[in-house]
């Protein structure tokens, strides 16, 4: 099924080396906040400017959202999704609205309450809840566990505890590639047939050598694979600054987003 959900838009495993140009997270990694409270393609999103990155909506989560909805039309049966990082939860709770999927938002518990006051603002949300899950840790097993409670049983019987985990803007800090890793690792290996789908915009260099280093996360059952599936380049003002990342004249950054697919294979 879930093969048929989401064609492949890219056949190949193997991404062309590009010159990589880091780009500064003021200038064109802008966030898309505009006040606290915004509506975004039927979403009513509450954001916090005093709380850091995770706290605001960024472009990868809106454009893994409307990649997903031009992939596939409405499923059947909805995909029971986990949505690591979550951040403020747009893409999990749209994909609830959009589709009738029961979703677990999951992030770190300090980013609990900023996505309980989304799924809040959302009345028609009922099949979204949110639940902690630090990567790296045993965490991942408790929101397995979760899945057999708040997810409805499936006709016939699922073999796997969910069918589909989503990411956006999640390797943003190096030190999280390993924990993050670990815990796709152990999410993918204990759903057969499922998959990750992660959309982040391309800003270091290191961006690229996570995505090339899941191929090589294995454990004794199988091993992770990964593969570009769609990919959008868009043509973005830069201003030239005296201090910081860009030192020279004002003109066009390239910005690349990217949607990876990422499985569990034997």
């Amino acid at each position: 099924m879930l093969r048929s959900m989401f064609p492949d838009s890219s056949d190949s495993e193997e991404e062309e080396e590009e010159e990589e140009v880091d780009v500064h997270d003021g200038q064109s990694h802008q966030s898309t906040m505009a006040s606290p409270i915004t509506m975004i393609d039927g979403v009513t999103v509450v954001q916090d400017p005093s709380a850091g990155i995770s706290s605001k909506l960024w472009p990868a989560a809106t454009h893994l959202s409307s990649y997903l909805l031009r992939s596939s039309s409405a499923p059947s049966p909805p995909p029971r999704i986990i949505e690591l990082g979550a951040g403020v939860g747009l893409t999990g709770i749209k994909l609830s609205k959009a589709w009738g999927s029961h979703v677990i938002l999951t992030d770190l518990p300090s980013a609990l309450p900023l996505l309980q006051s989304n799924i809040d603002a959302n009345p028609s949300t009922a099949s979204v809840t949110c639940a902690p899950l630090a990567w790296g840790t045993s965490d991942w097993s408790s929101v397995v566990s979760m899945c057999e409670t708040f997810f409805p049983a499936t006709s016939p019987p699922s073999p796997r505890p969910f069918d589909l985990i989503i990411a956006a803007d999640c390797v943003y800090w190096e030190e999280l590639h390993a924990p993050l890793r670990s815990t796709l690792l152990s999410l993918l290996s204990s759903a057969p047939d499922s998959k990750c789908l992660i959309c982040g915009m391309r800003r270091w260099k290191s961006d690229n050598s996570f995505y090339k280093s899941l191929g090589k996360v294995r454990n004794s059952e199988g091993k992770l694979e990964c593969k570009v599936v769609d990919e959008v380049v868009n043509r973005v003002e830069r201003k030239a600054e005296t201090e910081g990342y860009f030192d020279d004249l004002d003109g066009e950054e390239r910005e690349v987003i990217r949607v990876y697919e990422v499985k569990f294979v034997l």
